[in-house]
């Protein structure tokens, strides 16, 4: 099997999910927030998601052109904005998954 780059660049997707805080909105959140995650250099494109099984848990997956894109964006302002302001919604002392895969376009 082979294995080619979409558009000349390797596609990263990161999936990360969280736990919501009881009483608060994550709806609000993320429509406070997507549009600047949307706006980060080098992200293709985010999506959120909720469990059906607990919908308790939160999620987005982001499309990267790059893993540096994904790197960069780890460690910039708006990550950091990003970060602050989901602490508010989401319980970070519950655990938080992060995956980061290759996409396969075959």
């Amino acid at each position: 099997m082979t294995v080619e780059p979409r558009g000349g660049a390797n596609l990263i997707v990161r999936r990360i999910t969280y736990m919501g805080k009881p009483g608060k909105d994550m709806m609000k959140w993320i429509k406070e927030n997507s549009q600047v995650l949307r706006a980060v250099d080098g992200m293709r494109r985010v999506e959120f998601i909720r469990s059906r099984e607990n919908p308790e848990v939160w999620g987005a997956y982001f499309y990267f052109n790059e893993l540096k894109d994904l790197e960069t964006y780890k460690t910039s302002g708006p990550y950091k904005d990003i970060v602050k302001s989901l602490s508010e919604y989401a319980d970070m002392k519950k655990p938080i998954t992060e995956e980061v895969f290759d996409y396969l376009e075959v």
